[in-house]
């Protein structure tokens, strides 16, 4: 058994000490002097002491006697935790009541120090005197008085304080250090002697703003150092800075106010000037278009939105004009009418009466000041127009009331802040506030007209009429005009100057505001980085940075002007600059009054980024250049590939241009230049094409058995484009499986063969652009193919030579299909090559044949049957020389036979003298006129050899002599024809050349002209004729030559058909006469043309042959030439005297890449500069002239001193070019003409 628990009371338990001891395992006797008690084992007994002042509980466990045991941890264990103090709980684990505890606090488990102590005889402790976030260790002790002993410590528990809160840097640390334009150091300690401090491990948590309320936040950062780096911050921008400090536990201290900086200004970039609004007009017209074509008739008020729209007050049109950020002007209030009706309605059905002053808030609502109906009026988000302040009568009243019961007197000005305040300026000379309440309050301005007040309450200022704005802090600043200054009112209503002396002026730039001169500001503005700008009277924006420097960021003082877009806005010229609003780039766009603009100020101080341009065809006549990539652009230029400009400059906030009007299908390559006040970048190039348009008007021309001859409207698209036929026996083309597509053509028909008989047909056309995009398709056409059944009408030619083309009249032919359909001359003969095969007429071409006749027919095979139709007899001729005779004087020779055929120039269908292809006049079936150039006394052989596409024959061979009497009229060999009269048909040559091959034609006066290959537009008659003898070209040549100028050494050609144009230039060639010309001038000839529309003779360049006596030259064009000899003058035919004759350029147009004379006739010059610009203004060439020549150019003007400017147009694109001439002369004023000139490729 355990032993008793022996208690002894004392008569008075003040005075003695209880005795208590051990009998034995049955019992305990209790004593306090005399007195005694005895208790038997397991008894509970109540013991009371002598005096009766006491009793006490005694009581066993498990038969055990009691003693002190460890007490428990509480549940908590901690009831508090602070910074420096806790309190701690356990629990009694068995100890009766009264028990004595001993409880102690340590920073360390092992309890090696200990920080502080307690003794109680509750169940509970308090400790003070703590460290702040340091981690406490907690254990307890009960004491035994039986033993007069303590029981085993337990432990109770562990926490950490809280954390203190930061404290300011000490002293000689500043809060905010190495302050840039993006980044500064924040510093704090890390308490206070008053709180406490944290321990070194302490985490931090600092956080700055641009709002005090810090909402919302702009950075945070977590630290256990006592700073933080804030980086990628706004320049020249007011940030609030906090800190607290959160302890192991994550439990936070109190935040610590840290005060607020500015970060510094950029070096005040140059900003580009645009104009976004406005053609200068006095109207209200272009809504729904381009902002910079509409009118206005007075912008006064600017304001502009979050996205970067731009609001207008236009106060004489009586409407709002709003420009969306991709430069489309509308009217969003107003309907042009002066009245005061309309609110609750449609804000542009509502009338307003002078409009000076907009406005706009977060949220997308725009304020109207409706000076003149003396109400500040309201446009939500849905385009609501209602008052929200003033009642219509002009006065000062109603403070205290509900905004829209108060009278105000002409507001003129009107700002919003960001909660949703409504800040007023008007002609009380206050400035009053409309709360969210809608309750009306003045805030600056005691009513008197004056300047006082500064440093005091705004309430008790005297000011002028006030132009205000308001920043995101509350901030109120005034433009007061009347006393030359800018003013604030901050948040605790006190009134200061910030900008301006007071003294009527313009000066101060670069220094503080306070010291400047202001020229009577009408207007201010603020940006979200606290700087101030101003429109100054003196026709400039000034603005005033954070630090309190004034600067001019646009316009030149004093005079009025339009001038500058697309330039440094410190060089351009404002007419009245009024209203003033920043966006959220800090572009400015500033209301220039009587230019009736609206113009922009894109400001960057950053290196452009390389623009990223893409395109994208809009339609067949306009396209969409984009771009991305572009954060610091003031300005935008588009620019062709070869820099010409394509748009004018645009403002910053576009993101596309569409450019219009342009070719459908055509190439266009494109490059976007950005500007800035840095310099400018320019994109790559990027290429794409115009949309083809869908082609119209698909119709079938002709329908055969097995083909269909489709023609539709091209719709625009260039004859490069692609078009798509397609095909099917579906109806609407249901299964694609059954559609067929025939050939791209570039051609606006096609025909459609091999299609079966006695099948209905559906057909469709569509075109593609060079950029393979396809257009939609055309309407559906179809038709039933009818059955074939072949008759033959006619047949002609019913004979000729190898090459002719044999035409077969009828119908039921279908369409050719390849190897089975064919034309045969004879029964199982030679197949004839075929150039057209239609349902009613079959062209063959005859094969490689001897003479004689030959059945013709026609032939198809379907399957392994053959169905013939018979078209008739043809005879095949062979050529044949029967007699070859001398004409005009054995210039020329005729060669008679028959089966000559139709001249085919595939290159060796000829004539041959002895082997040397002879030149040729004229080509009949039975008459070949030839023109030999050289040929001696002799006999030749001549031959005439047909070469057509099926192969080549020749003639017999005719033998035939030249003899002396020939050559002694000098007409061969190259002489001069002798004679002064020739028949017509001597001048006359007329000879049918094909595009393929081209040729010459030479007619027997020698005159001749070369066609190269493709020169030709079409199969073409080329013709030689003598030149008319009368008219303007003959009177211009006759005066020319009274005069000296031109003396004619040949008679003049005309090349014929009149007015043809050639792809590739032709040689013309002309005989002249060596008689005609003075000795030692034969080299100075040159072919000459009439050019009509100049009333002149011009010179080509020409190679004189003078041992053939022929002139060469290359064109064009043809015309009547004639070789002629210029004029021998000396500096006495001509006047020297300083002065404009003529100045004119030719040929113009110039065509084919021809060079471009500007000829200048201005009297004896020291030097003549020309320079050439394209349409954009660009210099495409320069030059200058000092030597001369006398020239007399048949403009009745007779000899001038001529001094001639030759352009080569290799290289340069079609177009309208302008070259302008300054002629100079020392002591004389310079001579200036400018003109027009046409360059067609």
């Amino acid at each position: 058994m355990g032993a008793v628990l022996a208690v002894l009371f004392p008569q008075s338990l003040a005075a003695q000490t209880l005795e208590a001891h051990v009998i034995d395992e049955s019992g305990a006797r209790i004593s306090a002097g005399t007195t005694e008690l005895v208790f038997s084992q397991g008894q509970a007994l109540v013991g009371t002491s002598q005096s009766g002042s006491t009793s006490i509980d005694f009581g066993f466990l498990n038969g055990l006697p009691v003693e002190a045991i460890s007490p428990m941890a509480g549940n908590p264990p901690f009831s508090m935790v602070g910074v420096s103090s806790v309190a701690v709980n356990w629990l009694a684990n068995g100890n009766p009541a009264g028990t004595l505890y001993y409880a102690q606090i340590s920073p360390s488990a092992d309890f090696s120090s200990v920080t502080a102590s307690s003794q109680t005889y509750n169940e509970s402790a308090a400790f003070i005197g703590l460290n702040a976030n340091t981690l406490y260790y907690v254990h307890a002790a009960a004491y035994s008085i039986l033993t007069s002993t303590w029981c085993m410590f337990s432990p109770i528990g562990s926490t950490y304080t809280l954390a203190v809160a930061p404290g300011s840097p000490p002293d000689g640390i500043s809060t905010f250090t190495a302050v840039y334009t993006s980044s500064f150091t924040l510093n704090w300690s890390s308490g206070t002697q008053s709180t406490g401090y944290n321990s070194d491990d302490t985490l931090y948590l600092a956080q700055i703003s641009t709002k005090a309320s810090f909402v919302p936040l702009w950075a945070s950062s977590q630290t256990l150092n006592l700073n933080a780096i804030f980086t990628n911050l706004n320049e020249s921008k007011k940030y609030y800075a906090q800190v607290q400090a959160v302890n192991a536990n994550n439990i936070p201290s109190s935040f610590t106010i840290l005060g607020s900086a500015f970060t510094q200004s950029f070096p005040m970039p140059l900003g580009i000037i645009n104009t976004v609004a406005g053609n200068g007009d006095y109207s209200d017209s272009g809504d729904g278009g381009p902002a910079t074509s509409g009118a206005m008739y007075d912008p006064q008020g600017v304001a502009v939105d979050s996205t970067g729209n731009v609001y207008i007050a236009d106060s004489l049109g009586q409407r709002v004009r709003k420009v969306d950020t991709s430069g489309i002007i509308t009217t969003v209030a107003g309907n042009g009418q002066s009245g005061s009706w309309g609110d609750g309605g449609l804000a542009t059905s509502a009338t307003l009466n002078g409009p000076r002053g907009v406005t706009v808030d977060s949220i997308g609502n725009f304020y109207i000041a409706d000076e003149w109906n003396h109400r500040i009026r309201k446009v939500d988000a849905s385009g609501i127009i209602t008052t929200v302040a003033g009642n219509g009568s002009q006065g000062f009243s109603g403070d205290g009331d509900q905004a829209t019961s108060a009278s105000l007197h002409n507001p003129f000005s009107v700002a919003v802040d960001e909660i949703g305040n409504i800040y007023i300026g008007d002609l009380s000379f206050h400035v009053r506030k409309v709360g969210t309440d809608g309750v009306i309050h003045t805030v600056a301005g005691n009513g008197s007209r004056g300047y006082s007040g500064d440093g005091g309450p705004a309430t008790s200022a005297a000011m002028g009429p006030p132009h205000i704005a308001v920043d995101e802090y509350g901030n109120i600043y005034i433009a007061d005009g009347d006393n030359n200054r800018i003013r604030k009112v901050d948040t605790n209503g006190i009134i200061e100057t910030i900008a301006g002396t007071g003294n009527w002026g313009y000066s101060g730039d670069g220094g503080q505001a306070t010291s400047a001169e202001l020229y009577n500001p009408v207007a201010v503005a603020v940006d979200s980085h606290g700087d101030v700008y101003m429109s100054d009277n003196a026709n400039v924006i000034r603005k005033v940075d954070a630090n309190g420097i004034i600067n001019t960021i646009a316009g030149t003082f004093p005079y009025p002007g339009y001038s500058g877009d697309g330039g440094l806005a410190t060089s351009a010229k404002f007419s009245f600059a009024y209203g003033v609003a920043i966006d959220a780039f800090r572009n400015i766009y500033v209301s220039d009054r009587y230019n009736r603009r609206i113009r922009q100020v894109a400001v960057s101080s950053s290196t452009l980024s390389l623009p990223v341009l893409s395109a994208s065809a809009q339609s067949p006549t306009s396209i969409q250049w984009s771009w991305s990539g572009l954060n610091y652009a003031a300005a935008y230029r588009m620019v062709s590939s070869t820099g010409g400009a394509i748009s004018s400059v645009l403002s910053n906030r576009t993101t596309y241009f569409i450019e219009t009007n342009i070719s459908t299908n055509t190439l266009y390559a494109r490059e976007l230049v950005a500007i800035n006040s840095m310099g400018s970048s320019t994109s790559a190039v990027v290429s794409t094409y115009t949309l083809s348009a869908a082609p119209i008007d698909l119709a079938m021309v002709s329908v055969a058995s097995s083909a269909v001859h489709l023609t539709w409207n091209a719709n625009g698209n260039p004859n490069t484009t692609n078009f798509e036929v397609s095909y099917t026996t579906s109806t609407g083309f249901a299964v694609d499986s059954d559609i067929s597509t025939a050939p791209l053509v570039t051609s606006t028909f096609t025909t459609v063969d091999s299609l079966a008989s006695g099948t209905s047909y559906y057909f469709r056309v569509r075109a593609y652009n060079g950029g393979g995009f396809a257009t939609a398709f055309s309407l559906i056409v179809s038709t039933y193919m009818p059955v074939l059944q072949s008759s033959v009408t006619a047949m002609t030619p019913s004979s000729g030579t190898i090459g002719a083309t044999l035409a077969i009249f009828g119908s039921g032919f279908g369409t050719g299909d390849g190897d089975n359909t064919r034309v045969r001359f004879g029964i199982n003969g030679s197949t004839a090559p075929i150039s057209l095969w239609t349902d009613t007429q079959i062209s063959a071409i005859v094969p490689l044949l001897s003479s004689g006749a030959y059945a013709v027919a026609i032939e198809r095979q379907t399957g392994s049957t053959v169905t013939i139709t018979s078209a008739g007899t043809f005879t095949v001729a062979t050529p044949h020389i029967s007699t070859i005779t001398p004409s005009f004087g054995n210039a020329s020779f005729d060669i008679e036979g028959s089966g000559f055929g139709e001249y085919v120039d595939t290159g060796t269908t000829k004539v041959t003298f002895n082997g040397t292809p002879v030149d040729l006049s004229a080509w009949h079936d039975a008459m070949i006129r030839v023109v030999p150039d050289d040929i001696s006394v002799g006999t030749y052989t001549v031959v005439v050899v047909l070469s057509p596409s099926v192969g080549t024959v020749q003639s017999n061979e005719f033998l035939f002599e030249v003899t002396e009497g020939m050559k002694s009229l000098g007409l061969l060999a190259g002489g001069s024809s002798g004679v002064v009269a020739r028949p017509p048909a001597f001048y006359q040559a007329n000879l049918r050349l094909r595009v393929l091959h081209g040729g010459k034609v030479t007619a027997p006066s020698r005159a001749s002209v070369t066609v190269p290959p493709w020169a030709l537009d079409a199969d073409t008659s080329v013709t030689i004729d003598r030149g008319a003898a009368s008219g303007a070209a003959h009177d211009a040549r006759e005066q020319a030559r009274i005069s000296g100028a031109l003396g004619g050494v040949g008679v003049p050609v005309e090349f014929g058909p009149r007015g043809a144009r050639f792809s590739v230039p032709v040689i013309i060639e002309l005989p002249y006469d060596p008689a005609d010309i003075p000795l030692g001038q034969e080299y100075k000839i040159a072919v000459h043309y009439w050019d009509q529309a100049a009333g002149v003779w011009l010179a080509l360049q020409s190679d004189v042959d003078t041992a053939r006596h022929r002139v060469r030259a290359r064109t064009d064009h043809f015309s009547v030439y004639q070789p002629l000899l210029p004029g021998v003058y000396s500096a006495a035919n001509a006047s020297a005297a300083f002065g404009l004759r003529d100045v004119y350029a030719f040929p113009n147009p110039a065509r084919n890449n021809r060079s471009v004379t500007i000829r200048s006739q201005v009297g004896l010059a020291d030097q003549v500069d020309v320079n050439i610009y394209d349409i954009a203004g660009r210099v495409m060439r320069s030059g200058n002239i000092s030597s001369w020549q006398i020239l007399d150019d048949g403009n009745g003007k007779g000899p001038q001193f001529t001094y001639d400017y030759v352009w080569d147009t290799g290289g340069i694109g079609s177009g309208v070019y302008i070259y302008s001439i300054t002629a100079r002369k020392a002591g004389s004023s310079p001579i200036r003409k400018t003109g027009k000139v046409g360059v067609i490729k």
